[in-house]
């Protein structure tokens, strides 16, 4: 007789920074599918925060906590630990949540039940802090790379004040990474010498889960705008 598998929840989250690193919904499903089906686990309902506000909303999560408490589920299965979070501070604070609810956190790609090495090794509980250290390191030297270019920018243009084009926002440095990606996109096709249009760009974006500053789907002239801008494409 076939053992039963074990329920379990999946949890997805994306963010700007993470859809051009390969992080998409579908990329972390197939991640999260795959070893589900390897390791006895059945995915019972999956759980996506398309992330564009700080790091602690996110409402998925939060009603995924509502769930375990009330179906009894103990298992969530995440593609890797920071999906759940870049900062530390986050990090430790909802891997503290689930811990209390003596809910066990499994990382597909590598295997790792998270909470549990929290729990019984103090070596892994330091790894997962460096982890979060890491990605938080990155984070801020991206903001102080554009608040270099936007200091330097302001000098030689003498704008001081008036609304942050998108892409030189220093509380947005998501939005340097989709300037680029936008640019990508248009960039002439080695193949056919052709241009992807503003629509296309607009419809490859929005099929992402990207969002503008505003957090509003992109169109045309969006996409327009900001090729239009030297400094942002």
């Amino acid at each position: 007789m076939k053992k039963p598998c074990t329920p379990a929840f999946a949890y997805c989250r994306v963010s700007s920074a993470g859809q051009l690193d390969g992080h998409g919904f579908q990329r972390q499903d197939e991640a999260v599918q795959d070893y589900a089906a390897r390791h006895g686990f059945e995915i019972v309902e999956c759980f996506r925060d398309a992330h564009t506000g700080t790091e602690a909303d996110r409402p998925a999560f939060s009603a995924m906590v509502g769930a375990i408490k009330a179906n009894g589920v103990r298992h969530v299965v995440i593609e890797r630990l920071d999906r759940l979070a870049r900062e530390i501070g986050v990090q430790v604070a909802l891997l503290g949540i689930l811990q209390r609810e003596g809910v066990s956190l499994v990382e597909a790609c590598t295997g790792r039940d998270v909470t549990a090495a929290l729990d019984d090794d103090p070596m892994a509980k330091a790894l997962v802090s460096i982890q979060g250290v890491f990605h938080q390191a990155e984070k801020e030297l991206l903001v102080r790379k554009l608040r270099k270019a936007r200091e330097a920018k302001r000098q030689e243009a003498g704008r001081c004040e008036g609304v942050v084009p998108y892409g030189e926002d220093d509380d947005h440095p998501e939005e340097a990474r989709v300037a680029a990606e936008i640019r990508r996109l248009r960039r002439r096709s080695p193949k056919t010498g052709q241009r992807r249009g503003y629509g296309a760009i607009a419809a490859e974006l929005n099929r992402r889960g990207l969002r503008t500053r505003r957090g509003g789907t992109w169109s045309r002239s969006s996409v327009r705008d900001i090729l239009a801008r030297g400094s942002a494409g």
